[in-house]
């Protein structure tokens, strides 16, 4: 090597490392710089990780939704921080060694978790599975009238974004029998609203002996093919999810719901599901009209395993947790 070229190496070697340095500048800005454990600071999301597929393993469902928590984290983190926003707060509320126990044990070990991360003052609580059995954990840290008085509110009404009911009828409990589990338990009144149902994946048996309310894909459909969908959608939520000051609303997305042109990562790709904007107008009546304080969310189904290269299917759910 010349000197010309030791030179023009030298000043490459130069750029490269103030380039590193003006891109590494750029992370200040992100997510991940407000995350924390300091309680006083004011915590604007709390996120509850259940790292654990063993309820869709039970339910004959393909491994990797364990790593949906954390994918969806990482995601997250790398996002522009709102300046309006607060900082972020993680609890792992279920058993990490989940397999050492009985499945029965660690979901009751989930519920005392999620009840004592209760006591953190937030503005909004996701609860990230994981499979969608890690519902019922969250919804039976509700389940008492002293819970729900803590909270000003009387009533639960669950708003379940899903392809499937998750309300089978079986001796040993998994990710298909959250609902069924917890409407048995139920000990405060409860509404369950189930939006996005495909008949063809769900057992009759399953409709049987439950109180719900049931759109179908067929109903969604037929609202989206009107010239003002924005509207007649609106009209038919506020019908069926009308708001009470007295009710504690809480929103459950099961991945498998969504279309597969945005969510192929899951176990059960949903070649007919909820598209982008059915899924935006029921959140933001959600958002905007029945839980504008303190919004409850909880995200399943999501398998990492299965998404793409340029993680599109956790970036989406990462913007949707940003857009709360």
């Amino acid at each position: 090597m010349n000197k010309k070229q030791a030179i023009r190496g030298h000043m490459g070697q130069q750029n490269n490392s103030k380039i590193q340095e003006q891109l590494s500048k750029r992370t200040k800005d992100q997510n991940k710089n407000f995350f924390t454990d300091d309680l006083s600071q004011t915590i604007q999301t709390h996120f509850l990780t259940s790292r654990s597929d063993l309820g869709v393993i039970r339910n004959g469902g393909k491994l990797g939704s364990r790593y949906a928590p954390e994918a969806i984290l990482n995601c997250f983190r790398k996002l522009i921080h709102n300046p309006h926003s607060g900082s972020y707060k993680v609890t792992d509320v279920f058993p990490t060694k989940e397999k050492e126990i009985h499945f029965n044990d660690a979901q009751s070990e989930s519920i005392n978790k999620i009840k004592e991360s209760l006591n953190v003052n937030s503005s909004n609580l996701v609860h990230l599975g994981g499979g969608h059995d890690h519902i019922y954990p969250l919804l039976m840290a509700f389940n008492s009238a002293k819970s729900l008085k803590k909270m000003n509110k009387k009533n639960i009404h669950i708003i379940n974004i899903d392809a499937h009911l998750d309300t089978r009828r079986e001796d040993e409990p998994h990710s298909g029998t959250p609902f069924r589990q917890f409407m048995d338990r139920a000990k405060v009144p409860v509404k369950l609203t189930q939006i996005g149902i495909h008949h063809f994946a769900n057992a009759s048996s399953n409709f049987d002996e439950i109180e719900m309310n049931v759109i179908t894909m067929n109903e969604i459909d037929d609202i989206f093919n009107e010239t003002n969908f924005v509207e007649s959608w609106q009209k038919k939520l506020s019908e069926v999810i009308p708001y009470d000051k007295d009710t504690l609303y809480i929103f459950s997305l099961d991945c498998d719901g969504l279309d597969s042109s945005i969510m192929k990562a899951v176990s059960a790709t949903n070649h007919h599901g909820i598209d982008h904007r059915a899924f935006s107008l029921t959140y933001k009546y959600f958002q905007t009209q029945l839980s504008p304080d303190f919004k409850i969310i909880g995200i399943y189904e999501y398998n990492p395993v299965y998404d793409d290269l340029t993680q599109s299917c956790c970036r989406y759910l990462a913007q949707f947790i940003e857009s709360i």
